[in-house]
């Protein structure tokens, strides 16, 4: 039967235009079905690639990603897969989507598709159409290299996604688009040279087509915004994107070589051994250094702060970024100057000089660290004292101690060149304090007392070391027992070690405006003896071990009061190192000894000097070198069942719980999470990793205890969302390692009654924050604070429709408050302890902490007083206690707070 040409070729058409009929209801379906895309990683790929209006939907019938749309293309993803792809993965995939709208792909293939579709019986036609879709993927696969994706996660993910990939929509850009799959494969990893492939001329594509241009404006589709509500498999994809950010541990480790500059640029020159510092993300270090034209710093997150104070110079500091390969140390310089000397001058209330004060430097660095500086300083009979070098932008917290007068410290003292900077502490009347014996209740004669630490406002030091305590006395008690503490301040509390001849230490609160308990001393017992150490741990490491020894509350201490270096005494080869030692000022209770890690209990009653302990690889005993092992403590498997809702999918991600302080996250499994824990475990639950879903309120703690077999615990999750943002401030920066924040539920539309869900805490100080486990249906805010500035979110309510809101949040500018701190009979309250308190209705929530200067001022900035609550402020007793308290609007400027 003979078939004409002409119906050849209009029974091709007519199928060519079925397929793209076909294509087109397809992607009606797709556009009404998509939802907008949450993941909090987006934005930041959007910025990087300088398509901030780019718009991203996911959708649940997709199986891989694409580009749809013309004139206004818009990427879809696909919400099941991107749940189980790991974020390195999901962001190359999207950036090779982001490349075809940076390469305006959309149109030309718009273009292609059209010429194709009309000059369908062409074969070179056709041929140019594959060969300008390949050179388009190949081109789009060099963009997300140059961007900075990694070459091994980009074709892995490229292969995984061919795997799952349908026919691609005839109107799509797929990322496994293209007829040369493995060839683009190795391309990107490099085991084929990269070579030209068949290219057709945009601008001969651009001319040849623009016969057509009308066609195409008729048929270009815009896609709407979409208001649908989210499935269930959409919302736990978005929220797997979010847990999989909030699990991964941004922090590395690295190095940084660097060196010391003058201001030309040349390398400092220096005999003298330095100090050099460095603050970075939960990790400080201290090094010593001899060579200024090298030296090696160890960093830790994503930067790190680098300064010192070297002598005959001003203290610098600088910020070190840390390196993109952290196999590579980054490099950098630190520019010192000489700077000029920095007088400081002491003197009271009346302008009288102070001689033999004690004062404790630091240097104020970037971001707030500080640094010491090295060795103390006494002011001369003039009361006058050469801190160091300084510059006009230098800054120094300064630490006062002179017998008679308030234990003082200045923040943000600055020196001028030439001109001595005055500072006066007040003169205070001692404290007494009764020291007796606790058998007889006779007076202990010749004790004292030394400040193990103190606290004032948000700030306290303890003092490790018994060599770094300072007297708080400056004469022993008498005959009558009597100690007269000459060194204190009245708003700060402390914690004092009393030591007398013959008796044992006893700690003692100094806590003024509060009378003062009589210390009662025990005598002093001692114990000694020998550690043996046969498999000679100790003799390896070459040092003089450690031993420390603790003492419990009845004995008034509960932290280590001292190391006690021993001397090693070698016995012979075969008998190994025995380490004698000897502790004395001990008090009759429990007492717990270390030594190399490893700890031995006993309770001192008396005297003995014969103890004999062996040290081994499993602890230190008493019953000699043969004994076994400890005996583990006991473990049981707990089985966690999850059991989400009948119309949910799965769980999936992980189930996290806290124990002993630490979250550990349990990978779920055919939804069931397990692990194993030790007999008496308390086993908190926590709200997040569970992608979409929570646990239940009343599920909060489980203790294990004894049995046998595994434990098994069914639980009924509940579908949740999150809330993700970014924070700014409008004003002065942010520091956002010390903003922290809270979440507040509304429970009672009517009464509204709140409570609090949980505290945020921004991951390694970034300004992105993001909260999930929060059940649907429910309305929460968000509460952000830093120092003395807050901001608040409106009520966000989650359901299907809105189950992950990104809420971005601006720190405004506020108001700056300041006042005055007086003591009862008027005068000014120098360093008083004060807090801020924000109330929001019944409930208060939010309070930071400072003190008053020398003169009882203060200055409060920032203050946010377009909020839903109010603010106020209270006087604190040294013990704690709230000594009065006043509210502060926006219609105050200055403000009085008097101790009652």
């Amino acid at each position: 039967m003979a078939v004409s040409r002409s119906g050849y070729l209009g029974g091709w058409s007519r199928l060519i235009c079925l397929r793209l009929a076909a294509g087109w209801w397809l992607l009606q379906r797709l556009r009404h079905d998509a939802s907008r895309c949450t993941a909090p990683w987006l934005p930041g790929l959007l910025e990087r690639t300088a398509l901030p209006a780019a718009r991203v939907l996911c959708s649940a019938r997709l199986q891989v990603p694409m580009v749809v749309g013309w004139f206004r293309p818009v990427i879809y993803l696909p919400a099941a897969i991107f749940g189980r792809m790991t974020l390195a993965a999901a962001e190359t995939v999207v950036l090779h989507e982001l490349a075809h709208l940076r390469r305006r792909d959309p149109i030309i293939n718009l273009w292609i598709t059209t010429v194709e579709t009309l000059l369908f019986f062409n074969p070179p036609v056709r041929a140019m159409a594959r060969a300008a879709r390949d050179e388009a993927e190949c081109a789009c696969d060099d963009q997300v290299l140059a961007w900075g994706g990694d070459r091994p996660t980009y074709a892995r993910a490229l292969a995984d996604l061919e795997a799952a990939r349908p026919d691609s929509l005839p109107f799509s850009l797929a990322a496994t688009g293209g007829s040369g799959l493995l060839q683009r494969i190795q391309r990107i990893l490099g085991t084929v040279p990269t070579q030209g492939r068949p290219f057709v001329s945009q601008t001969l594509g651009l001319a040849t087509l623009t016969s057509i241009t009308g066609f195409i404006l008729m048929c270009a589709l815009a896609v709407p915004p979409l208001a649908r509500a989210f499935t269930p498999e959409e919302r736990i994809a978005a929220l797997a994107m979010v847990e999989e950010t909030q699990t991964m541990d941004p922090i590395i480790e690295w190095k940084a070589v660097g060196k010391l500059v003058d201001e030309t640029g040349k390398v400092i020159t220096t005999s003298h051994v330095f100090t050099i510092s460095g603050w970075s993300e939960r990790r400080s270090f201290t090094a010593s250094v001899r060579n200024a034209a090298r030296f090696t710093c160890e960093g830790f997150g994503k930067s790190m702060v680098v300064g010192l104070w070297l002598e005959g110079h001003a203290p610098a500091s600088t910020i070190v970024q840390a390196p993109k390969n952290a196999d590579e140390p980054a490099a950098f310089s630190l520019v010192v100057r000489k700077g000029y000397p920095a007088i400081l001058k002491l003197v009271d209330e009346i302008g009288v000089a102070i001689p033999g004060a004690e004062l404790h430097v630091k240097s104020i660095m970037l971001n707030s660290e500080k640094a010491h500086r090295q060795g103390s300083l006494q002011t001369s009979a003039a009361g006058e004292a050469t801190i160091g070098n300084a510059e006009t932008d230098s800054a120094f917290d300064i630490e006062v101690r002179a017998y008679g007068h308030e234990w003082s410290q200045f923040n943000g003292v600055r020196f001028a060149n030439g001109i001595p900077t005055t500072i006066s502490v007040r003169k205070i009347e001692p404290l007494d304090l009764q020291i007796v014996d606790a058998n007889t209740g006779t007076a202990v004669p010749s004790a004292r007392a030394y400040c193990c630490s103190w606290g004032i406002a948000n700030e306290s030091m303890f003092y490790g070391s018994r060599s770094f305590l300072a007297s708080m006395s400056r004469q022993p008690s008498g005959n009558d027992g009597h100690l007269k503490l000459d060194l204190w301040s009245p708003n700060r509390h402390f914690l004092a070690l009393i030591e007398a001849p013959g008796y044992a230490s006893a700690i003692a609160p100094v806590v003024p405006r509060r009378p003062l308990e009589p210390v009662r001393l025990f005598p002093e017992l001692r114990l000694g003896g020998i550690i043996h150490d046969p498999e000679k741990l100790l003799s390896r490491r070459g040092n003089p071990p450690i031993v420390r020894y603790y003492l419990d509350s009845n004995s008034g201490n509960s932290w280590n009061l001292a190391n006690f270096n021993m001397a090693f005494e070698t016995e012979g080869h075969l008998q190994g190192t025995d380490v004698h030692f000897s502790i004395g000022l001990l008090n009759p209770g429990e007492i717990e000894l270390n030594c190399d890690g490893r700890e031995w209990k006993t309770r001192v009653t008396g005297n003995q000097s014969d103890l004999h302990l062996y040290l081994s690889k499993n602890g230190l005993t008493a019953e000699g070198p043969n004994q076994a092992p400890p005996t583990p403590p006991q473990e049981r498997t707990v089985r966690f069942r999850l059991h989400p809702p009948a119309d949910q999918p799965p769980a999936q991600g992980n189930f996290v719980v806290q124990v002993r302080g630490r979250e550990r996250p349990l990978p779920i499994n055919n939804g069931e999470a397990t692990g194993r824990f030790q007999v008496g475990d308390y086993i908190d639950f926590m709200r997040h990793g569970i992608a979409g879903y929570s646990r239940p309120e009343s599920l909060k703690e489980l203790k294990l205890t004894h049995g046998e077999g595994d434990v098994e615990l069914d639980i009924h999750l509940i579908p949740s969302g999150g809330i993700t943002g970014r924070l700014a401030a409008a004003g002065a920066g942010l520091d956002y390692r010390r903003t922290m924040g809270t979440i507040l539920r509304l429970h009672d539309e009517g009464s509204r009654a709140m409570s609090l869900e949980h505290d945020i805490q921004l991951p390694s100080g970034s300004d992105k924050y993001a909260v999930t486990g929060l059940p649907l249906h429910g309305d929460y805010r968000l509460l952000f604070r830093s120092g003395c500035r807050l901001v608040e979110s409106p009520w966000v309510k989650l359901d299907e429709r809105n189950p992950l809101p990104d809420t971005p949040l601006t720190f405004p500018k506020g108001l700056t408050i300041s006042g005055r701190v007086l003591e009862a009979d008027g005068t000014p309250a120098s360093q008083a302890s004060l807090t801020l308190v924000y109330h929001l209705r019944d409930w208060n929530y939010w309070y930071t902490t400072f003190a008053s200067t020398q003169d009882g001022s203060f200055t409060l900035e920032g203050m946010n007083f377009d909020v839903e609550g109010s603010y106020s402020i209270h006087i604190n007793n040294p013990d704690g206690k709230k000594a009065g308290t006043i509210p502060i609007s926006s219609s105050d400027s200055f403000v009085v707070v008097k101790r009652l």
